[in-house]
């Protein structure tokens, strides 16, 4: 079950996009580096799954347009991480109204915009690599 003494926290933040865009860091669970990369302060945890969501920037080029966010999961009881096969080029995470879903949005906020619904058990069923 879940302890709450394990907090989470970023180390290493950075700003990715210039003019106020969203910043990324390292992504500890207690002290264990889950994941870097990561949007600071857009991390889901399940207590049903045991599992945290987050949303991580992949920064595979010096162009913009190349780069893109997944929703990813670490399965904290089995220690694995999973990711998303889809790519975002703006993404918010926010707790779903149902425990099987999360809402995304097509940005970096939650503010004055539409969500769309991500079923959870499309994500458990993704092994990452």
């Amino acid at each position: 079950m879940f302890d709450k003494r394990l907090k989470i926290k970023f180390q290493n933040p950075q700003q990715i996009i210039n003019m106020g865009g969203p910043w990324i860091g390292d992504l500890f669970v207690g002290d264990l580096l889950i994941d870097i990369n990561v949007i600071i302060d857009n991390v889901i945890y399940k207590q049903d799954l045991d599992s945290y969501f987050f949303v991580k920037y992949h920064n595979i080029s010096k162009w913009q347009k190349d780069n893109y966010f997944t929703i990813n999961l670490w399965d904290r009881a089995n220690a694995v991480k999973k990711e998303s096969g889809d790519k975002f080029d703006m993404l918010y995470i926010k707790e779903g109204l149902n425990k099987d879903e999360i809402l995304i949005y097509n940005s970096f906020h939650n503010r004055d915009i539409d969500s769309t619904t991500f079923k959870i058990d499309k994500l458990i069923k993704n092994n990452m690599p």
